[in-house]
């Protein structure tokens, strides 16, 4: 069974089209959302990928397949389940990561093509919220991106969200927040 979802915003100058696709294996996502990004100013077309990756090690295959696939230039993964002491790469793709942490944490990155010149954002706000960002360059125009994991035992850190939007920049974020709520058909809630 085939679920897409479509929602469009216009946000000058960029066009955000996000679509939810529900065909994938679960086993490798739980949600996947492709972002298409025109920008009109720019004269760039950016495609975005943010996926629950749940294992970067054991799923790398089939997102390399994702990748391809769709022609993605940046991939926001969380559960990455990485540790420093895992060394992984992904062809044409350098990687930022925040490893896993603590008992909660999953690990965030990401993949940004070796086309797109990028920095990575700082890191200095403290929180259980485990967060990565970067400043993609294009053209004229610098995007912040970011990958978020919240842990379904923690709240999400509002502030945390809040400190990372600059309004001198178009910012995206994307991740896994474990929100359950019945405003959105769960029958149970969490902190989150």
């Amino acid at each position: 069974r085939t679920q897409i979802f479509h929602f469009l915003t216009m946000s000058h100058p960029f066009k955000l089209i996000i679509t939810i696709l529900s065909i994938l294996p679960p086993i490798l996502l739980k949600s996947l959302i492709m972002i298409a990004m025109k920008m009109n100013k720019c004269k760039a077309n950016l495609k975005m990928i943010a996926i629950n990756i749940a294992s970067l090690h054991q799923h790398r295959d089939e997102l390399l397949n994702i990748i391809n696939n769709h022609k993605a230039n940046i991939v926001l993964l969380y559960e990455t389940h990485l540790t420093p002491k895992k060394k992984l790469l992904i062809p044409n793709f350098p990687l930022l990561r925040e490893d896993k942490s603590g008992k909660t944490g999953r690990g965030v990155a990401i993949a940004i093509h070796n086309s797109l010149i990028f920095d990575p954002l700082p890191h200095d706000t403290p929180s259980d919220t485990e967060y990565i960002g970067a400043a993609i360059k294009l053209n004229t125009k610098t995007i912040h991106i970011y990958s978020i994991y919240s842990s379904p035992s923690i709240k999400i850190d509002t502030n945390l969200i809040i400190s990372l939007i600059n309004p001198s920049f178009q910012t995206y974020i994307a991740g896994d927040f474990n929100s359950k709520s019945p405003i959105w058909y769960n029958l149970s809630t969490n902190p989150s």
